[in-house]
């Protein structure tokens, strides 16, 4: 009598290396709504605690490890440049650049434009519009849905690419 052999999918893993609070929230709040039963890749999400591009690219090249797939969700506004896009290059680390910061793309999926402000307006545009810090958990799901996230990635090249990511499948 033959023996069943037990056997295992393999995913594929991903890396995703966040600058900060705000953006650990919405990379987790993907991975709930975007690998559910075990689609696309096994997900990791590990948090540089800010200090800008360089510090996020310096972490994730540490982290990569044996991952398949490895990013970075990070501002232009600090440390980003062309050595540390060479840098993550080299790394093998795709970079989703926000521009100029995290929550100009979280308004832009609301429809509420960024376009030519600073850091500090968008900061500042942002608690005005939802009432609340990007840090905080539960505007992923209540304010901000997959559905609008979704239908924003032809609109923001570096939000499809990291869509893009979370979707891979082997």
């Amino acid at each position: 009598m033959s023996r069943k052999r037990n056997t295992r999918e393999i995913r594929t893993t991903l890396l995703v290396v966040a600058e900060g609070k705000a953006e650990e929230n919405f990379l987790s709040y993907l991975k709930r709504s975007l690998t559910r039963e075990r689609r696309g890749p096994q997900v990791t999400i590990r948090n540089a605690n800010g200090k800008g591009a360089a510090h996020v690219i310096d972490r994730a090249v540490r982290l990569s490890g044996n991952y398949d797939l490895k990013a970075v969700l990070v501002d232009s506004d600090t440390d980003w440049d062309d050595r540390q896009a060479t840098i993550a290059r080299k790394a093998g680390i795709e970079v989703v650049l926000s521009e100029p910061c995290f929550e100009a793309l979280l308004l832009g999926i609301v429809g509420v434009s960024a376009a030519g402000k600073n850091t500090k307006d968008c900061k500042r545009t942002f608690r005005s519009t939802f009432g609340c810090e990007a840090q905080d958990p539960t505007l992923y799901g209540s304010q901000i849905l997959i559905a609008d996230i979704i239908d924003s990635r032809e609109r923001f090249a570096y939000l499809d690419a990291l869509l893009k990511l979370f979707e891979f499948e082997k």
